[in-house]
């Protein structure tokens, strides 16, 4: 009898304050944990009472952050301060439609005057279907948060692709999530991407319109819990530009047919081994090569990109040559890869 009364005493106080009759967080008293997990005696709460809730098994700590981590993505998010921003950084500000060279896109997070431990960072980032997934790199998920930036490909659950987003995470567990620092900062993840060939040449940006920022909040004022979940003010996709790939990146080490993004030795060469002209234009390596109308390189077609009037004419010759040098870019000299235009 004596057990029921005090079981009955116990259940009536967690539902309800006795004087007033009133629920707890009505009256400014911190929510209650997750079943099980041992806490402190809330304001308002008797020695006895808190006695006797002890007597439930309680969660290592860390599962218990991690139940209530859970219960929190269920809740309507916060909105947090400008001050704390989310960025898609292009690293080139050129990327070139050719099909091959790999574009990284970093994502960067700044919370360094953000006066609260944030916890784990989450994103959805979308893009056209014709900028195409290559690989990822993450920092693990603890060094990012204690200043150990050093990025390894890693696999799910770290990211999830499909053609058109990416999605990555990089959070803390357990009994690491109290330790949580302030000012976080730094790279939280690098892709690369390709650009396919119909690309549509201009200005473009990625969409990190999906960011989640979880914070670790042991006093209860942001959200109401230890664990709040919310949406960053501040997300700025950076722009970057495609251009189309130029019509005399003929080849690369791949050999013809497979541009590399640079017009430079490799192009040359593809272009003097197909020449075919009129006699009065020779090959500038002095070889005697066939006219126009009896050329049988294979890469002939590949290597006839100009004539008299800026178009094809059936010739490899001066004007092709002219067009391919007034493009030229390449590691070595001119302008950089991935500058063609």
């Amino acid at each position: 009898m004596i057990w029921r009364l005090s079981q009955n005493w116990w259940h009536g106080r967690l539902g309800r304050d006795e004087s007033h009759g009133r629920d707890p967080d009505s009256i400014g008293m911190p929510p209650r944990p997750a079943p099980g997990c041992l806490h402190d005696t809330p304001r308002g709460f008797s020695e006895r009472g808190a006695t006797m809730s002890k007597r439930i098994t309680p969660l290592p700590a860390g599962l218990c952050l991690s139940i209530l981590a859970g219960l929190t993505h269920g809740q309507e998010a916060f909105a947090i301060p400008t001050s704390v921003v989310m960025q898609t950084v292009p690293i080139d500000a050129v990327w070139t439609a050719d099909g091959v060279n790999a574009y990284r896109m970093d994502v960067v997070f700044d919370a360094s005057t953000y006066p609260e431990q944030v916890s784990a960072l989450e994103w959805t980032i979308t893009f056209p279907d014709y900028i195409v997934f290559d690989s990822a790199a993450f920092p693990l998920p603890r060094e990012f948060f204690f200043g150990n930036l050093q990025l390894a490909p890693i696999s799910d659950p770290a990211y999830q692709v499909t053609s058109t987003s990416v999605s990555g995470r990089v959070g803390l567990t357990g009994s690491e999530i109290p330790n949580a620092p302030i000012g976080a900062n730094g790279i939280a993840a690098s892709y690369w991407f390709t650009v396919s060939l119909d690309a549509t040449p201009g200005q473009h940006t990625f969409d990190a319109s999906s960011v989640l920022i979880t914070i670790y909040d042991p006093t209860f004022t942001l959200c109401g819990k230890p664990i709040c979940v919310g949406d960053p003010e501040s997300i700025e996709n950076l722009p970057f530009e495609i251009v189309a790939l130029s019509p005399a990146d003929l080849t690369g080490p791949l050999g013809p047919g497979f541009p590399d993004g640079c017009v430079d030795a490799f192009d040359l060469g593809t272009l003097l081994g197909a020449w075919c002209s009129a006699a009065s234009d020779p090959d500038p390596r002095g070889d005697v090569d066939p006219p126009c109308e009896a050329c049988t390189s294979p890469n002939f077609a590949l290597a006839d990109i100009s004539g008299a009037s800026n178009v094809p004419d059936g010739c490899v010759d001066a004007f092709d040559l002219a067009k391919l040098l007034s493009q030229w870019c390449s590691v070595a000299g001119g302008n950089p890869c991935g500058t063609c235009q």
